[in-house]
C-alpha cells in the first residue's frame, strides 16, 4: 500500500519577523482535502465546486498569530508566522478524500455540537489532472498528472447511508458501470499516474 499510494506532505512555517523557514515532512496514503467555505450557508442544488478549489483550500497559507504564535528557533521567542502545506512527493496512485462532515456550534464548555454533511457536488477532471501547482517548490518541475480510474460516493447523512463505487477495468480501459457525472458527490477519487516520459 505504501509503495503504490504513499506520498509526502511538506509543511513550511515561516517566521514573519526574521523570515526563517522551518520544514516538516509527513507521509500520507490519501489527501484529505476540505470543502471550500461557501459565501452562503444555503446552497442550491445547482451549486458545485471544482476539485482544484478543494486543493487550493488544502494548500492555502494560514496565519499563526495570537495564541497560535510560532516558537521561532532563530528569534528564540513566539512570533507571528505563516504555515503552508504542499506535496513533496507524489504517489503512483493518488487517493483524494473530500472532508464532507463538519462540526458546528457548541464551544469549549458546550455539549451541543451539531454534525452535518456538506453534499456540494465536486467536479473533477477524468484525464490530465495536473497537481503541479500544489507541489513543494523543491519538486515543482516533476510531473504530477493523473487520470481518474475510480470513484466512491457516499449517499446519506452522518447518521446513516451507504457507499457505491465505480472503477475503470484495467484491461480494456472501460468503466464497469456508468460513471457519475463530473458533478457527482465524490468521496474518494483515485488517479493512477501515467508512465513517466
Amino acid at each position: 500500500m505504501d509503495d503504490a499510494c504513499g506520498g509526502t506532505l511538506q509543511s513550511t512555517i515561516t517566521c514573519q519577523r526574521c523570515q526563517h523557514a522551518s520544514h516538516c515532512f509527513d507521509p500520507f496514503l490519501d489527501l484529505s482535502v476540505p470543502m471550500p467555505k461557501r459565501k452562503s450557508a444555503v446552497l442550491s442544488t445547482s451549486s458545485d465546486v471544482d476539485l482544484h478549489a478543494c486543493l487550493r483550500t488544502f494548500t492555502e497559507t494560514e496565519t499563526l498569530d495570537g495564541r497560535d504564535k510560532y516558537m521561532c528557533v532563530k528569534c528564540k521567542s513566539p512570533q507571528p508566522a505563516t504555515k503552508r502545506l504542499s506535496i513533496y512527493s507524489f504517489p503512483t496512485i493518488l487517493i483524494v478524500h473530500m472532508k464532507r462532515f463538519a462540526s458546528s456550534g457548541g464551544g469549549v464548555m458546550s455539549r451541543l455540537v451539531s454534525h452535518q454533511k456538506d453534499s456540494t457536488p465536486v467536479r473533477f477532471d477524468r484525464e490530465g489532472l495536473d497537481l503541479s501547482a500544489y507541489a513543494s517548490p523543491a519538486v515543482r518541475s516533476r510531473r504530477a498528472v493523473y487520470d481518474l480510474y475510480a470513484v466512491s460516493n457516499h449517499s446519506g447523512s452522518l447518521g446513516g447511508g451507504h457507499y457505491t463505487a465505480v472503477a475503470k477495468h484495467l484491461k480494456d480501459d472501460q468503466w464497469c458501470a456508468p460513471i457519475p457525472t463530473p458533478h457527482s458527490s465524490a468521496t474518494f477519487c483515485s488517479f493512477p499516474c501515467p508512465s513517466s516520459p
